[in-house]
């Protein structure tokens, strides 16, 4: 099943994102190439609407987990 809520929730995410890169777009290559924050803005713009495409489809598609409780972490692994 479909969870409606959930897909208007991340097509919003997405679709904010990308009025965002739209911004450099409008500015022009040469603004966007002379400031290289705005190259990091724009990489972090699109990976934040790959993970929410990406963790729609996980959470979609994973079966059931479990009812059992996983292994208790190793002593190297526990914070102090």
């Amino acid at each position: 099943m479909i969870d409606r809520e959930l897909v208007t929730r991340k097509i919003v995410r997405i679709s904010g994102d990308l009025e965002e890169l739209r911004k450099f777009d409008s500015a022009g290559l040469d603004a966007y190439l002379a400031d290289p924050y705005k190259e990091i803005l724009a990489e972090r713009f699109l990976e934040r609407g790959f993970a929410t495409v990406s963790s729609t489809n996980t959470k979609r598609s994973s079966p059931k987990k479990s009812s059992r409780r996983s292994a208790p972490l190793s002593p190297t692994c526990r914070s102090t």
